[in-house]
């Protein structure tokens, strides 16, 4: 089974908008980033399919707990989505990216 990402994620009444970015991880020395002020998730675009779902994943987790102030830590928020990830990936559910064309450069 395939999910297609989608180009924005909606949390509560939220919308972020999701932006693959070359070069994040050597401009800013991260693979992902969520900007609550202009709603938007950067993804460093080149990295394996399975570690892309996983920074998403923990960028949506950084989301949830803002939108619903869980304060949950950087290394529980990790563990949150890993887990969703293994969760996904066991039950053969693969990502579809094609409608993230957007490229921040």
């Amino acid at each position: 089974m395939k999910i297609k990402i989608p180009r924005e994620i909606k949390v509560g009444a939220h919308s972020y908008r999701i932006i693959l970015t070359p070069q994040l991880k050597i401009d800013q020395d991260k693979r992902g980033i969520v900007d609550h002020r202009r709603q938007t998730i950067e993804l460093e675009g080149s990295m394996p399919n399975t570690m892309l779902v996983a920074v998403l994943l923990h960028e949506v987790v950084h989301i949830i707990d803002e939108v619903y102030s869980c304060h949950t830590d950087e290394d529980t928020t990790d563990r949150i989505a890993q887990g969703l990830t293994d969760m996904f990936y066991n039950m053969g559910i693969e990502f579809d990216w094609s409608d993230i064309s957007e490229v921040n450069e």
